[in-house]
């Protein structure tokens, strides 16, 4: 089984807290495999459970700030009168949809819609390139075939 920190993740390791032998999970952190380590104590209140619930709260808070701003945007840009045609409008709507998308079921349906639009600017594609690099919703299911073939149709 091959460990990788990918995706902006929290990967953690746990090493043996009777020998304290720390030699794989420093191998793993100059790998770049792991973030952190601790010891392999999965009771309650053990270091363990107090860093995992840390990353939990950090998540939870940044998805609480990331809504606002998803928000912010969207009303920024209800108000920008700078897209008069209704297709730009549908389009500016699909992309902020998928940036803001939480499951991958709304994913594949955003998806569904944009696939009909032919006709990107070049700075709307490398919007949705950059969506799908940081929305985790995309990254995981990129290689989906409706989600493959939508971003391959982009290039």
């Amino acid at each position: 089984m091959k460990l990788i920190n990918s995706y902006s993740g929290h990967s953690i390791g746990v090493y043996n807290p009777k020998t304290k032998d720390k030699r794989k999970v420093y191998k793993m952190m100059e790998d770049k495999r792991i973030k952190y380590y601790t010891p392999a104590d999965y009771t309650e209140g053990s270091e363990l459970d107090k860093l995992v619930k840390t990353i939990i709260d950090t998540t939870a808070s940044n998805e609480k700030l990331m809504a606002v701003h998803y928000i912010n945007k969207q009303e920024q840009v209800s108000h920008n009168g700078q897209i008069d045609n209704k297709e730009d409008k549908e389009k500016e709507k699909l992309i902020m949809d998928l940036e803001n998308s939480n499951s991958f079921k709304q994913t594949h349906s955003i998806i569904s819609e944009l696939k009909k639009i032919k006709n990107w600017t070049l700075e709307e594609k490398k919007q949705l390139k950059i969506i799908a690099e940081k929305n985790k919703q995309i990254s995981y299911i990129m290689k989906d075939g409706d989600v493959a073939s939508f971003y391959s149709s982009l290039e």
